[in-house]
């Protein structure tokens, strides 16, 4: 297994790879890039658009549809990086991931609120955004005022308070892609708002976020529910999606694993309800699609109810499976996988940490090394039938943005030592 003096130079290699090739002019952290040549997205690289957003090139659909998500990831990382090395290098990174950050924050103040935040197709204001872009960035930005001069972090703390108001005032309801608007509370993954209002609300003390908080928290039962799984889902006979099946769940127990992390030391009360939560994500759903001989995450795997058991899936259509998007790369089965294995390792990194659970820590450092710069491509497949049509183009793509949580992870596992620093 390589040692943290190996892990430390293949950290180094894809930071240099995010800064000579993710980041674009503005600062932002594209979340894709062409893989051979290594380069920016351009036209012809992404294949045809799939007119899910007006007006916006499929290549600049993929660059920018997650760089929020890449661009809070990476300032968290640097950040993390300064405070464990000192690194000036470090600290420059975050600086200038920062201001990446301001121009996507200043591209919605001033196309519709500040506060809104959108996804920034092209480095332009859209009016698409998610709370998986607000999670991430917040995050990073609370990271960084532990080293942001002092005119940052009054910046930060402005942000902050106004992204949670923002969800506030619209009660929580949007919709996706053009799909009617819904209550963004109500699905397994809303408990991942106590992170996105508690982290506004213990940086900034806003009384008004404080009182959210605690609604959500106790009236909206959303701390209650911080701990639901799929897996617990299926286990008593109900479907998401019409169907039984983990798609991408990774992203999801990042998502409440960081809420959780975020808000560990606000109520200290609670934190059994936080360990609870953490032991039934790793023991449910995170290690699921994890394939222990590459590193990588299968994309889509199934649950038989009478068995009790997950399987992997023939290439095809899954014609059970709810597709309201009529994407392919939504109901294609098959044993295509990905690098979301980033996201289990952060996700695994929170509870080896909090849990002091061995397994998990393990199961971190297992990605960690596993994951070399090709392991990055959208997707890895055995041959052609387990591609989804029209998709062959991701073969060829890199996602950074999934670098950035390898990069996020790492640095979270330098700081708290996680990885054995006396290694040779």
């Amino acid at each position: 297994m390589p040692t943290i003096t190996a892990l430390d130079k293949r950290a180094a290699s894809f930071n240099q790879m995010i800064q000579r090739v993710a980041c674009d002019e503005q600062g932002i952290i594209c979340c894709n890039v062409c893989f051979e040549p290594l380069r920016s997205l351009q036209s012809g690289d992404t294949g045809t658009p799939q007119n899910l957003v007006d007006n916006i090139s499929c290549e600049n659909l993929y660059a920018y549809e997650d760089a929020g998500m890449a661009s809070g990831a990476y300032l968290a990382s640097q950040t993390l990086r300064y405070r464990v090395t000192k690194e000036v290098e470090a600290r420059d990174h975050a600086d200038a991931a920062f201001e990446g950050i301001r121009t996507i924050y200043e591209l919605g103040a001033k196309g519709k609120r500040p506060g809104f935040f959108p996804k920034p197709y092209a480095g332009r204001y859209s009016n698409h955004f998610s709370r998986d872009q607000y999670l991430f960035v917040m995050t990073g930005l609370v990271e960084y005022l532990t080293i942001a001069d002092n005119p940052r972090q009054t910046a930060v703390l402005d942000m902050l308070e106004r992204m949670a108001a923002y969800w506030i005032d619209i009660d929580y309801k949007t919709s996706y892609f053009g799909l009617p608007s819904s209550c963004h509370l109500d699905d397994y993954m809303g408990s991942v708002f106590l992170g996105i209002v508690g982290i506004a609300a213990c940086a900034t003390g806003a009384p008004r976020l404080q009182r959210e908080y605690d609604r959500l928290h106790h009236h909206q039962r959303l701390g209650h529910r911080m701990p639901q799984t799929l897996m617990a889902t299926f286990r008593r006979g109900e479907t998401y999606d019409a169907a039984m099946y983990f798609r991408q769940v990774e992203n999801a127990i990042m998502m409440k694993a960081m809420a959780i992390d975020d808000i560990w030391d606000r109520d200290p009360e609670y934190r059994d309800l936080w360990r609870q939560s953490l032991r039934t994500f790793w023991e449910d759903d995170l290690r699921v699609p994890l394939d222990s001989k590459t590193g990588l995450n299968h994309f889509i795997v199934g649950y038989d109810f009478e068995t009790g058991r997950t399987y992997l899936t023939d290439p095809g259509v899954i014609e059970e499976l709810e597709n309201p998007l009529n994407l392919s790369v939504l109901n294609w089965g098959g044993l295509r996988q990905n690098a979301g294995s980033s996201q289990t390792a952060f996700a695994a990194a929170i509870i080896a940490d909090r849990l002091h659970l061995s397994d998990a820590n393990d199961t971190m450092q297992l990605i960690l090394n596993k994951l070399s710069l090709e392991c990055f491509r959208g997707i890895t497949a055995p041959d052609s039938r387990h591609v989804p049509p029209g998709h062959e183009f991701e073969q060829n793509i890199l996602n950074t943005g999934y670098v950035t949580y390898w990069l996020w992870t790492y640095w979270l596992a330098r700081e708290r030592s996680l990885i054995d620093e006396s290694l040779p």
